[in-house]
C-alpha cells in the first residue's frame, strides 16, 4: 500500500485501563477459588463455578495484555483505499466503497459507517460490536461495515475526514 494518510491504532490508555480492571477481577476470582478450596464444605458447585470464571478471566486478561502491546494499525486510509487488516487482507478500493458516513450525535459519535460492494462484504471477516470489535458488521445491512472508534486512538470524525480526501473517486458522481 502506498503512503498512508491516516493510521489508526488501539488506544493505549484504554487498553491499559482494561488490563488493570481485568487484573483486579482475576485476583478476586483466584481469591474466591482459594477460599472455596480451603473451606472444603458445602457443594462443590461453588468451587467449579469459581474456577470456571477464573479461567475465563485469565484468558481475557491475556487478550487485553496482547492489545496493550499490539501497535499495528486497525484502520489505514491512503491513496490505495481503506485498509481494515482484521477484516480483509487487502485495501478496499475507493471504487468499491458505495457510501461512507459519520452518523454523529449521541449514538453515532464513535462510529464510521461504510457500505461496500457485495463481493467485498462477502470476503470481509468482521466482528461484532457487542464483543468490542473495532471493525463490525452492521445489523440489517448486507453490505454495511462499521468502524467503532471507542477503543481507538483517533476519533470517528477524523477518520471520516481522511476518507473524504479520496472518496468519492473523481470519476464517480458525488454521493455524499
Amino acid at each position: 500500500m502506498s503512503e498512508p494518510v491516516l493510521e489508526v491504532r488501539r488506544s493505549r490508555p484504554i487498553a491499559y485501563l482494561q488490563a488493570a480492571f481485568t487484573a483486579v477481577l482475576l485476583v478476586a476470582a483466584v481469591y474466591s477459588v482459594i477460599l472455596f478450596w480451603d473451606i472444603g464444605e458445602g457443594p462443590r458447585d461453588r468451587l467449579i463455578a469459581s474456577a470456571f470464571f477464573t479461567v475465563i478471566l485469565a484468558v481475557y486478561f491475556w487478550h487485553t495484555l496482547r492489545q496493550c502491546w499490539d501497535r499495528s494499525p486497525v484502520v489505514t486510509v491512503g491513496p490505495a483505499g481503506l485498509y481494515l487488516p482484521s477484516a480483509l487482507p487487502d485495501p478496499i478500493s475507493w471504487s468499491a466503497l458505495r457510501n461512507a458516513s459519520y452518523p454523529g450525535g449521541l449514538l453515532g459519535r464513535h462510529r464510521v459507517d461504510i457500505d461496500v460492494d457485495i463481493a467485498t462484504r462477502a470476503r470481509a471477516k468482521v466482528g461484532m460490536r457487542i464483543a468490542g470489535d473495532p471493525i463490525a458488521g452492521r445489523m440489517g445491512s448486507a453490505t454495511g461495515i462499521s468502524i467503532v472508534t471507542q477503543s481507538l486512538d483517533t476519533k470517528a470524525a477524523d477518520i471520516m475526514a481522511a476518507i473524504k480526501r479520496y472518496w468519492p473517486p473523481p470519476e464517480a458522481p458525488d454521493e455524499r
